[in-house]
């Protein structure tokens, strides 16, 4: 009959990125993957060379652990437990630009067009004027830490607004066993996903802006229409918190504090493969959109 256990393939690693004094908290590859770029528990950035794995740049200057990175351009804005986000230049590694207003730790940030958008422990998401560093607007609806962030088209936008941010709306997970969906022009959270039992830690959205993913530490995956908010799909496999997830093609990747990363059909929440290896949580991942090609975790630990 066989043994189950070989019912997934087994992958090694092909690089180990090494040099942090503790644990990674994020990381993200830039647009053209040249780089690597982790944040850590030492309260640093490190920017790697993906061809060679070498060090490129040390970026110092958080007076606390390193929480969040948005890779935007030739910028890194980096978000960290001191309640402020920086703005580096990832050619020269220079701080040109510092964002004040958080009163607690910076869970995500993203980046479109001329804003940034950074969701924080105080329950707030901000949206900030790229260039000048100036507080547009901030979000009050959720009641407790907000995580995960995500851009949608706002496909319900009834005038010919010239506003570009009337032109998107956000998604926002929350502690508060919440995602909810937020009209910019209002500052209002219009749609509101309920069934998690449990914090929502990560989310994503699909490549046609129609279906929500939301990764939850009760262990489990959900699927929602975005605009509508009705529950379709929940995945179950993971056996601890699901701590982050990337969608690729027809694939979902979540990692997990059960120690592996999963790979799902979307569609039908079907397991594809599991990856094993890893000896802690883990807590953030990357794919490479040729996924033949790789797959990247990052342990809760050094590297």
């Amino acid at each position: 009959m066989g043994n189950k256990s070989s019912k997934y393939r087994k992958y090694k690693s092909l690089d180990v990125f090494d040099a942090h004094d503790g644990g990674i908290n994020a990381m993200e590859l830039n647009y053209n993957h040249k780089y690597l770029v982790t944040a850590s528990e030492d309260r640093s950035v490190r920017v790697w060379s993906t061809l060679t794995s070498d060090l490129h740049l040390i970026l110092e200057g958080h007076q606390h652990y390193v929480s969040s990175i948005c890779l935007y351009g030739n910028y890194i804005i980096t978000g960290s437990a001191d309640s402020i986000m920086h703005k580096w230049n990832i050619d020269t590694g220079e701080c040109v630009t510092t964002y004040y207003g958080h009163a607690a730790l910076i869970n995500e940030i993203i980046c479109w067009n001329n804003w940034i958008f950074s969701t924080s422990y105080d329950s707030t998401v901000r949206c900030w004027d790229f260039i000048d560093a100036t507080c547009e607007f901030v979000l009050q609806e959720h009641t407790r830490s907000v995580g995960p962030i995500a851009i949608v088209p706002n496909i319900l936008m009834k005038s010919s607004n010239i506003n570009p941010l009337a032109t998107r709306m956000i998604v926002t997970g929350s502690a508060d066993k919440t995602a909810k969906l937020w009209d910019l022009q209002t500052t209002k959270a219009i749609v509101t996903y309920e069934g998690h039992k449990s914090e929502i830690v990560c989310l994503t959205v699909d490549h046609y802006n129609k279906y929500l993913y939301t990764g939850s530490s009760d262990a489990t995956l959900r699927s929602w229409e975005i605009y509508t908010g009705q529950a379709i799909t929940v995945f179950k496999g993971h056996v601890a918190s699901i701590t982050c997830i990337k969608i690729i093609n027809n694939f979902l990747f979540t990692g997990s504090a059960d120690h592996t990363t999963r790979c799902w059909f979307s569609n039908n929440g079907t397991c594809h493969q599991v990856y094993n290896g890893h000896t802690h949580k883990i807590s953030c991942l990357d794919v490479d959109r040729n996924i033949r090609k790789l797959c990247i975790t990052i342990p809760f630990q050094k590297i």
